[in-house]
Protein backbone atom coordinates (compact mmCIF):
# COMPACT_ATOMS: atom_id res chain seq x y z
CA UNK A 1 0.00 0.00 0.00
CA UNK A 2 0.73 3.54 -0.85
CA UNK A 3 2.06 5.70 1.76
CA UNK A 4 1.20 8.73 -0.82
CA UNK A 5 -0.30 11.68 1.77
CA UNK A 6 -2.55 14.01 -0.54
CA UNK A 7 -1.90 18.08 -0.05
CA UNK A 8 -4.87 20.30 -0.13
CA UNK A 9 -4.82 24.47 -0.14
CA UNK A 10 -7.93 26.71 -0.28
CA UNK A 11 -7.64 30.18 -0.98
CA UNK A 12 -10.50 32.97 -1.25
CA UNK A 13 -10.79 36.26 -2.98
CA UNK A 14 -13.42 38.79 -3.11
CA UNK A 15 -13.41 41.37 -6.19
CA UNK A 16 -15.91 44.25 -6.53
CA UNK A 17 -17.37 44.17 -10.14
CA UNK A 18 -18.44 46.70 -12.00
CA UNK A 19 -22.30 46.02 -13.16
CA UNK A 20 -24.85 43.59 -11.32
CA UNK A 21 -24.86 39.93 -10.77
CA UNK A 22 -27.24 39.35 -13.98
CA UNK A 23 -24.80 41.07 -16.33
CA UNK A 24 -21.24 39.59 -14.34
CA UNK A 25 -22.84 35.54 -13.90
CA UNK A 26 -23.40 35.19 -17.41
CA UNK A 27 -19.35 35.83 -18.35
CA UNK A 28 -18.83 33.13 -15.95
CA UNK A 29 -18.85 30.52 -18.69
CA UNK A 30 -16.04 28.35 -20.98
CA UNK A 31 -17.84 30.18 -23.78
CA UNK A 32 -17.78 33.34 -23.11
CA UNK A 33 -15.13 33.29 -20.67
CA UNK A 34 -12.66 33.53 -23.68
CA UNK A 35 -14.49 36.91 -24.87
CA UNK A 36 -12.96 38.88 -21.93
CA UNK A 37 -10.19 36.54 -20.54
CA UNK A 38 -7.06 36.34 -22.11
CA UNK A 39 -5.60 33.38 -23.55
CA UNK A 40 -8.85 31.33 -21.84
CA UNK A 41 -9.70 28.62 -25.03
CA UNK A 42 -12.76 25.49 -24.16
CA UNK A 43 -13.96 22.93 -25.95
CA UNK A 44 -17.66 22.22 -24.77
CA UNK A 45 -18.06 18.47 -24.49
CA UNK A 46 -21.78 18.41 -23.61
CA UNK A 47 -24.14 21.15 -22.62
CA UNK A 48 -27.90 20.83 -24.02
CA UNK A 49 -27.68 24.85 -24.33
CA UNK A 50 -24.50 25.17 -25.59
CA UNK A 51 -23.62 27.28 -22.75
CA UNK A 52 -23.09 27.05 -18.84
CA UNK A 53 -25.55 24.44 -16.95
CA UNK A 54 -25.52 22.27 -14.44
CA UNK A 55 -23.49 19.41 -15.33
CA UNK A 56 -21.91 20.93 -18.74
CA UNK A 57 -18.73 19.40 -19.53
CA UNK A 58 -15.90 21.27 -20.89
CA UNK A 59 -12.41 20.50 -21.40
CA UNK A 60 -9.02 23.27 -22.02
CA UNK A 61 -5.27 22.78 -22.42
CA UNK A 62 -2.71 22.46 -19.48
CA UNK A 63 0.77 23.95 -19.68
CA UNK A 64 2.14 20.54 -20.77
CA UNK A 65 -0.38 20.21 -23.58
CA UNK A 66 -2.71 17.64 -20.98
CA UNK A 67 -6.34 17.75 -21.17
CA UNK A 68 -8.05 19.11 -18.33
CA UNK A 69 -12.05 18.21 -18.29
CA UNK A 70 -13.93 20.77 -16.62
CA UNK A 71 -17.85 19.84 -14.96
CA UNK A 72 -19.98 22.35 -13.90
CA UNK A 73 -20.99 20.82 -10.22
CA UNK A 74 -23.82 23.26 -9.14
CA UNK A 75 -25.42 26.45 -11.11
CA UNK A 76 -27.58 28.60 -9.59
CA UNK A 77 -28.14 31.88 -12.24
CA UNK A 78 -26.90 35.20 -10.94
CA UNK A 79 -25.89 33.57 -7.77
CA UNK A 80 -23.22 30.78 -7.41
CA UNK A 81 -21.26 28.70 -10.05
CA UNK A 82 -19.20 25.61 -8.84
CA UNK A 83 -17.19 23.57 -11.19
CA UNK A 84 -14.45 21.02 -10.81
CA UNK A 85 -11.32 19.72 -13.44
CA UNK A 86 -8.92 17.33 -13.10
CA UNK A 87 -5.75 17.38 -14.37
CA UNK A 88 -5.02 13.71 -14.51
CA UNK A 89 -2.51 12.09 -12.10
CA UNK A 90 -1.52 15.56 -11.02
CA UNK A 91 -4.37 17.30 -9.18
CA UNK A 92 -8.15 17.98 -8.59
CA UNK A 93 -8.80 21.92 -8.77
CA UNK A 94 -12.90 23.10 -7.20
CA UNK A 95 -13.92 26.30 -8.30
CA UNK A 96 -16.42 28.15 -5.82
CA UNK A 97 -17.84 31.45 -7.03
CA UNK A 98 -20.44 32.95 -5.37
CA UNK A 99 -22.45 36.53 -6.47
CA UNK A 100 -24.27 39.16 -4.57
CA UNK A 101 -25.31 42.43 -5.17
CA UNK A 102 -22.85 45.19 -3.63
CA UNK A 103 -24.91 48.15 -4.34
CA UNK A 104 -27.16 49.70 -7.09
CA UNK A 105 -24.47 49.00 -9.77
CA UNK A 106 -21.61 46.42 -8.07
CA UNK A 107 -21.51 42.74 -7.40
CA UNK A 108 -19.36 41.77 -4.90
CA UNK A 109 -17.81 38.31 -6.41
CA UNK A 110 -16.11 35.34 -4.12
CA UNK A 111 -14.15 33.33 -5.88
CA UNK A 112 -12.81 30.11 -3.72
CA UNK A 113 -10.46 27.83 -5.23
CA UNK A 114 -9.76 24.47 -3.41
CA UNK A 115 -6.81 22.33 -5.19
CA UNK A 116 -6.02 18.47 -4.23
CA UNK A 117 -2.39 16.61 -4.95
CA UNK A 118 -3.03 13.47 -6.86
CA UNK A 119 0.53 12.48 -6.64
CA UNK A 120 3.82 14.03 -5.61
CA UNK A 121 3.68 16.44 -8.71
CA UNK A 122 0.32 17.01 -7.74
CA UNK A 123 1.47 18.00 -4.15
CA UNK A 124 4.39 20.11 -5.65
CA UNK A 125 2.16 21.89 -7.53
CA UNK A 126 -0.62 22.97 -4.93
CA UNK A 127 2.86 23.60 -2.62
CA UNK A 128 2.96 26.45 -5.50
CA UNK A 129 -0.37 27.65 -4.93
CA UNK A 130 0.80 30.35 -2.70
CA UNK A 131 -1.29 33.42 -1.35
CA UNK A 132 0.74 35.63 -3.43
CA UNK A 133 0.09 34.13 -6.63
CA UNK A 134 -3.29 32.95 -6.35
CA UNK A 135 -4.10 37.12 -5.33
CA UNK A 136 -1.83 38.18 -8.73
CA UNK A 137 -4.52 35.35 -10.90
CA UNK A 138 -7.34 37.33 -8.75
CA UNK A 139 -6.42 40.71 -9.55
CA UNK A 140 -5.80 40.04 -13.09
CA UNK A 141 -9.02 38.49 -13.20
CA UNK A 142 -11.46 41.05 -11.81
CA UNK A 143 -9.59 43.39 -14.19
CA UNK A 144 -10.23 41.55 -17.07
CA UNK A 145 -13.98 41.38 -16.01
CA UNK A 146 -14.21 44.77 -15.16
CA UNK A 147 -12.94 45.91 -18.38
CA UNK A 148 -14.66 43.87 -20.53
CA UNK A 149 -18.00 44.80 -18.35
CA UNK A 150 -17.42 48.59 -18.28
CA UNK A 151 -15.55 48.76 -22.42
CA UNK A 152 -17.84 45.10 -23.87
CA UNK A 153 -14.08 44.89 -25.36
CA UNK A 154 -11.23 42.08 -24.16
CA UNK A 155 -8.07 43.57 -22.31
CA UNK A 156 -5.25 43.21 -24.01
CA UNK A 157 -2.69 40.59 -22.91
CA UNK A 158 -0.85 41.38 -19.65
CA UNK A 159 2.48 39.40 -19.72
CA UNK A 160 2.16 39.06 -15.66
CA UNK A 161 -0.30 36.69 -15.84
CA UNK A 162 0.14 33.42 -14.18
CA UNK A 163 -1.94 30.51 -15.05
CA UNK A 164 -2.03 27.07 -14.37
CA UNK A 165 -4.29 26.48 -17.72
CA UNK A 166 -3.92 28.13 -21.20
Amino acid sequence: MSKFQSKRISRKYKQINARQPDKVFPLLCPVRESEWLPHFKAKVIYSSTGISEDGAIFQTTHIDDVPITWIITRYNPNSLIEMMYIIPNIRIVRINIQLVNHDKEHTETTIRYTQTGLTERGNAEVEKFTEERFNHQMEYWEKAINFYLIHEKMISSDEHYISSHK
